[in-house]
Parts: structure tokens; C-alpha cells; sequence
């Protein structure tokens, strides 16, 4: 909105950036993105089993279960989340996560609203 956020945005804002829910540590700068590769813990076993074959065979990736840290720019219209759409929507994917890619079991119901709500201005 070229209006700026609206205050139920800025708060989702400010959970983003909290250091204790870590979003930010990995989705910085202008692209939200650090570049670097992380494991998630959302790989089932035979994707594991796939990527230990094919590094194996010389692909040149990350270890087994570990995925890039994607952009956040325009996330809010690439559902379903996580590389084998396990999530259907923002708040699952925070919610698979938790402790992996983030941390969001100590917020309050208005603060991960309010979090789902800044990421779809990304």
C-alpha cells in the first residue's frame, strides 16, 4: 500500500525483527535472503536418501535436508510453502518450523496474526 503499513502490519514488523523469533537472522537485507543453506527439518526420509544419491553420483547441492534461504519478496502468492508444499499457507509454514526456522511458540495469537500479516507486504 503506498498509504505504508497498517498498524496491525508495523506490529508484524516489529515480531519479524525481534531477535528472539529470529526470522531476520536468515531474511535480511533487501531480498530477505542470507543466501546460505539450512535444513528445516521438513525433508521426509526418501528425499534425504535422494539427495545423499545424488551428491553421491557428483551433483554439486547442499547436504541432505539442507535448502537455500528463499526470498521473501513476494511469498504471499507462492503458497503452498516449503519445498515439497507441505505448508498450505503462511502460518502452517511458521508453524512446521518452529525451532528450525524461527520461533514462534512464545507468541501470543495477535503477534502471529500480526507476523502472517507484514510477511504478505513482502
Amino acid at each position: 500500500d503506498p498509504a505504508g503499513l497498517t498498524e496491525i502490519q508495523e506490529d508484524g514488523k516489529k515480531v519479524f525483527i525481534r531477535a528472539d523469533v529470529a526470522c531476520a537472522t536468515c531474511h535480511s537485507g533487501e531480498n530477505f535472503t542470507d543466501g546460505v543453506a539450512y535444513d528445516v527439518s521438513t525433508s521426509t526420509q526418501a528425499e534425504r536418501l535422494r539427495r545423499e544419491q545424488l551428491i553421491a553420483d557428483g551433483e554439486d547441492m547442499p547436504p541432505a535436508g539442507f535448502f537455500n534461504t528463499p526470498s521473501l519478496r513476494g511469498v504471499w502468492r507462492s503458497a503452498p510453502y516449503m519445498h515439497n508444499g507441505i505448508a498450505q499457507d503462511l502460518r502452517e509454514a511458521l508453524e512446521i518450523t518452529e525451532g528450525t526456522m524461527g520461533h514462534i511458540s512464545m507468541l501470543d495469537e495477535y503477534e502471529r496474526v500480526a507476523l502472517v500479516e507484514y510477511l504478505k507486504t513482502l
